[in-house]
């Protein structure tokens, strides 16, 4: 389910009126409902938000390494997000006691590893990534590009239900830590 608020601006200044689906507060908290995803050029305090697609206080919000989307809402419209649930985190939770947690992994590596695309689908998800930053600025946006971000969004699910069996245990990776342990660890605080 797809749930996108209207707003009458595309650009960092303040948006002067935002409409969510009343349907938007009755979803399904367990597993989330909500995938999400900025782009923007150099998203950041410093850079430009492009594209958001939704925001509830309400519901469980699922991103993939959430501190820039984070520092940018903020930054250009005062907005903590909180409910939110960082799935590089989760990543770095679910891995098998014998890989490394020094680093995250970033989107793409994950992608690749865990989300289960096919050859068409990675190659079409990786074209779109090398465009650049600066494609998200354009009104009305490539169909390209719309692809793209849908694609981005769409594979989160996916990675959602794999490092979340993987850090209860029961993930094809390993033990992954335990029973709750990355509860603590994924859910951003932010």
């Amino acid at each position: 389910m797809a749930a996108t608020p209207t707003t009458n601006n595309t650009s960092s200044s303040p948006p002067r009126s935002i409409h969510y689906p009343p349907l938007l507060t009755s979803l399904p908290t367990s597993p989330p409902s909500l995938y999400l995803d900025l782009e923007g050029v150099n998203l950041s305090r410093h850079g430009t938000i492009s594209i958001l697609q939704i925001y509830s206080d309400t519901v469980p919000k699922v991103f993939f390494d959430v501190r820039n989307d984070s520092d940018a809402l903020f930054a250009h419209f005062g907005v903590r997000l909180s409910g939110v649930r960082d799935l590089q985190l989760m990543e770095l939770a679910a891995r098998s006691p014998g890989e490394p947690r020094r680093l995250v992994s970033g989107l793409a590596k994950c992608i690749d590893r865990h989300a289960g695309l096919g050859l068409a689908e990675r190659r079409e998800w990786m074209a779109g990534k090398e465009a650049g930053y600066e494609v998200f600025e354009e009104r009305p946006l490539r169909e390209e590009v719309r692809a793209y971000c849908v694609q981005d969004v769409k594979v989160l699910p996916m990675l959602w239900r794999r490092y979340e069996a993987g850090m209860k245990g029961d993930g094809r990776e390993g033990e992954g830590g335990g029973e709750g342990k990355g509860e603590d660890v994924a859910d951003a605080g932010v």
